[in-house]
């Protein structure tokens, strides 16, 4: 049994570097921290996993955290979180890199997710009654995006040092684009989780184990010595490949395409929020005629 859970399993605040969860945590306790169904039922299903394995049923338990496209084709889910923060970036042309706030983006490509429960599956002896942390020990923050953005050719995207003013842009800059905006309170959701650090230590153990003579043919499968990082370099070549060849992401605007400034961007709202005011009011007013023509039948046909 090799059960795929996530880092949901553990409560959104954490103690940082400092006291990492553990993979070998059982997590006998901290569900009462955990406000989510899905966050509930993984750590459930976790408890009756574990119970499988402690009375002898060979498996694995794989906690993963984002799971980002494939590393060489650039395949991405088009409906991952991580992928809409950053569409929302280049759509509103604006990286929000704030003086004291760490936001960040945590991503493991989904190949090397793939291989790893393979390769544990197609050894099980060694793998069994372990728990791995496919989560990324190396956060991209938002000024390594900014730079990521940059060397992918998005020449007009600016550092903003407000959440809010992001926001602001993003939701103009999807309104014109016909999607739906990524929220200030999402952003922070996803992107503030610097508490929560992650112990790997099996994970690391595994891929020396997988690398060495004679397991290093055993699978078939080309597993890397050190755990893959997300960096600049590897999220600009994401962003080429979403951008030329899958046509996931807004491809790069010219050098003359004007950012929309933060005044400029609440003046549009304004106006999109009048509109759809007016839109509310006409629709009122046809409700209220119509029920004035049903109240006037009514009494006709009692009279």
């Amino acid at each position: 049994m090799h059960y795929v859970s996530s880092d949901a399993v553990f409560p959104l605040k954490g103690k940082g570097a400092a006291d990492p969860y553990s993979e070998n945590d059982a997590l006998t306790g901290g569900w009462e921290e955990l406000h989510s169904g899905y966050a509930q039922s993984k750590w459930v299903a976790e408890q009756l996993v574990r119970n499988a394995l402690q009375n002898g049923l060979p498996g694995a338990i794989f906690r993963c955290g984002n799971i980002a496209g494939n590393s060489t084709t650039g395949v991405w889910n088009p409906k991952d979180t991580n992928l809409s923060i950053i569409r929302a970036c280049l759509l509103a042309q604006a990286v929000p890199v704030i003086k004291d706030v760490k936001l960040t983006l945590e991503a493991t490509p989904v190949d090397f997710v793939a291989k790893f429960v393979v390769s544990c599956a197609e050894n099980v002896r060694g793998s069994t009654n372990k728990t791995y942390h496919l989560i990324q020990p190396n956060h991209l923050d938002m000024a390594g995006l900014l730079e990521a953005t940059k060397r992918a050719g998005y020449s007009n995207i600016r550092a903003v040092d407000s959440v809010e003013e992001w926001a602001s842009l993003v939701e103009v800059a999807s309104a014109a684009a016909g999607v739906q905006p990524v929220s200030a309170e999402l952003l922070r959701e996803i992107c503030c989780l610097e508490t929560r650090a992650f112990g790997n230590s099996n994970v690391t153990a595994w891929l020396t184990k997988m690398n060495e003579a004679p397991h290093s043919d055993h699978t078939g499968l080309s597993l890397p010595h050190t755990y893959p990082t997300m960096d600049s370099a590897q999220m600009a070549r994401y962003l080429t490949k979403l951008t030329s060849i899958h046509k996931v992401l807004p491809p790069p605007t010219s050098a003359e395409t004007a950012t929309p400034t933060l005044e400029e961007a609440e003046l549009e709202a304004l106006r999109q929020r009048l509109a759809a005011s007016e839109k509310r009011l006409e629709e009122a007013q046809r409700q209220v005629e119509q029920d004035r023509a049903a109240l006037a039948r009514a009494q006709g046909a009692r009279g």
